[in-house]
């Protein structure tokens, strides 16, 4: 299976976790979780 990632969003989250950290946040307050897009199944190129 084959799950592609939205690295931008990933590298926003990153940020935005890290940012909070530095200002004193909880730690788990600073957790997200984002659902996948479209889940597709592999197929070789023949």
């Amino acid at each position: 299976l084959v799950v592609n990632e939205n690295f931008r969003l990933a590298g926003a989250e990153l940020a935005r976790s890290v940012l909070g950290w530095i200002g004193g946040a909880a730690p788990g307050s600073l957790q997200n979780l984002s659902m996948p897009g479209e889940v597709v199944a592999y197929r070789r190129p023949d």
